[in-house]
């Protein structure tokens, strides 16, 4: 599962990670730009996610 953090942007760095887990015959759940820290955790939950990669450019996405 990835996702970019609130506020951020920038997605080349999630996207370079994306295509690098797929070509390696990983499934990945894009969960897109602007997420907060419990959608990217209650999607990870639902989809029972064996990891979860984050990005973020600024570093204080997460208001909560």
């Amino acid at each position: 599962m990835i996702a970019s953090s609130l506020f951020d942007g920038h997605d080349a760095a999630i996207n370079i990670m994306r295509r690098i887990l797929q070509s390696q015959g990983a499934e990945v759940i894009h969960l897109g730009h602007n997420r907060l820290v419990k959608e990217v955790v209650d999607a990870a939950l639902e989809e029972d996610a064996q990891g979860v990669a984050i990005s973020s450019v600024c570093g204080s996405g997460s208001p909560e």
